[in-house]
């Protein structure tokens, strides 16, 4: 697992819904050979998950706050989730003591390049891809970072 790799540590337990894609035959034999625990919640019940139903709670308000203010349509939401995922991870987190991404990897969040969601973002053309008149940027609207 991504996780393990990248912290060294090993994961104990799946926490789920009971949702298809983590009771199928062979994710339950993956857990299982590698010493999961899947511990599955009653379905339809997202009061008995209130941490993770709060974060999605705050993430669907945030996105739909920049979607909002950057007046793009619905059809971004991914982007903008994505943004909002990102920004949660370098915000200080009161329950932590530190942000989510320290307390993760180690080390402190680079927030240089942060932008505002949606804003204005000069991208390069080169030379071979314009006329020696033409603009050497194009505009385009900031939607966050590569992954």
């Amino acid at each position: 697992m991504k996780a393990e790799l990248e912290t060294g540590l090993k994961v104990k337990a799946l926490h789920s819904d009971g949702g298809g894609e983590y009771t199928a035959k062979h994710v339950q034999q993956y857990l299982e050979d590698r010493g999961i625990t899947h511990k599955m919640m009653m379905a339809d019940t997202p009061q008995h998950n209130g941490v993770a139903e709060w974060l999605n709670r705050t993430l669907l308000d945030k996105t739909r706050a920049m979607l909002s203010d950057a007046n793009l349509p619905e059809s971004y939401w991914l982007e903008a989730l994505n943004y909002a995922i990102l920004l949660h991870n370098i915000s200080p987190s009161k329950s932590l003591g530190t942000t989510p991404t320290e307390e993760y990897t180690g080390t402190k969040p680079d927030i240089s390049r942060l932008r505002v969601f949606g804003c204005v973002a000069h991208v390069y053309v080169p030379a071979h891809a314009r006329g020696k008149l033409s603009a050497r940027s194009m505009a385009c609207t900031f939607l966050g970072f590569a992954q």
